[in-house]
């Protein structure tokens, strides 16, 4: 899946997808709710399928509904890891069954 195809995914699910300014290196994704618009923050460097990982794992984290829950940060980040997961072989299943 092409970077087009997730800020596709981003535009449908109703999220903002940014890259983060190139100084900022320690940072790969962000998922926050600023001013009540949904936005995801991304590390520009990263590339393929790292990526899109990153992404799918922010996504997750719209989706879940992770910045409106009480939930701890270890049972967030694993639910969101979950979806990447998902997310990211559906997106290489897809490609491979297209080709």
């Amino acid at each position: 899946m092409r970077l087009e195809q997730i800020e596709k995914v981003c535009t449908d699910v109703g999220i903002i997808l940014e890259a983060l300014p190139e100084n900022i290196k320690n940072i790969e994704g962000i998922a926050v709710n600023y001013k009540g618009e949904n936005m995801i923050f991304y590390n520009p460097q990263l590339e393929g399928i790292q990526q899109l990982r990153v992404i799918a794992h922010e996504i997750g984290h719209h989706v879940l509904k992770h910045l409106t829950q009480e939930k701890s940060d270890t049972v967030r980040e694993i639910e969101a890891d979950i979806f990447a997961s998902v997310f990211t072989a559906m997106s290489l299943f897809a490609k491979t069954a297209a080709a």
